[in-house]
């Protein structure tokens, strides 16, 4: 279970430190509500699309995408609220 929670850090770590490169690519300033602005544009983008094709495939539920992706896309906002209110 260690190694499970382990690289679960690791995964959003990664997901974060890339976030962050892109938000350092915006010309415009940035604060907390265009960082969480950005972070949900690329949860839903990104992340709820990707499940989205996958859930389809494996037959899976709406019930569980919309759990799953709803915590991709609220980890991406919040991670972009924070990375926009430190990038100032």
């Amino acid at each position: 279970m260690a190694m499970t929670f382990g690289l679960t850090f690791l995964t959003n770590l990664v997901t974060v430190f890339v976030l962050a490169g892109l938000l350092n690519y915006n010309p415009v300033e940035l604060d907390a509500g265009s960082g969480a602005k950005a972070g949900l544009m690329i949860g839903v983008s990104f992340q709820a699309m990707m499940l989205a094709t996958q859930y389809l495939f494996a037959q899976k539920s709406l019930k569980l995408w919309l759990i799953d992706a709803g915590y991709t896309v609220l980890n991406a906002t919040i991670a972009g609220a924070i990375l926009g209110a430190m990038l100032i």
